[in-house]
């Protein structure tokens, strides 16, 4: 781990000729390759130290901390979205669904846009 740290981009990584010295690009596709399988090595040994039993055992509340930390960012990422381009682009509140520009003929290219779709 420590290795990785002081190899990549964090520490000695910054320099470009070191980054080219000890990782040369004809050798990246073998690294990539290699960290990959390492990876899949990983998981494959965290999929065997499993415990069936714990998760029965905890299920209900996993899942409901599971969901809690999926949509409670996701809620969040889509309200702060909202904000941002409010204040960013100054962009007036539309009346009706951000999706109805969908709904438009297709043989009118001009008017499938959203950009295009009136206030």
């Amino acid at each position: 781990m420590q290795g990785g740290v002081l190899l990549g981009p964090s520490a000695l990584g910054q320099s470009t000729k070191f980054l080219h010295d000890v990782f040369p690009p004809e050798s990246l596709p073998v690294l990539d390759t290699l960290a990959n399988l390492g990876l899949l090595f990983f998981l494959f040994l965290v999929g065997l130290e499993l415990d069936i039993a714990a998760i029965r055992r905890t299920g209900k509340k996993a899942l409901a901390i599971a969901l809690a930390g999926i949509s409670l960012p996701f809620a969040l990422g889509i309200g702060t979205s909202f904000t941002f381009r409010a204040t960013i682009f100054k962009v007036p509140r539309r009346r009706h669904s951000s999706f109805s520009w969908a709904s438009r003929s297709p043989s009118q290219p001009s008017q499938c846009s959203p950009a295009s779709s009136p206030s």
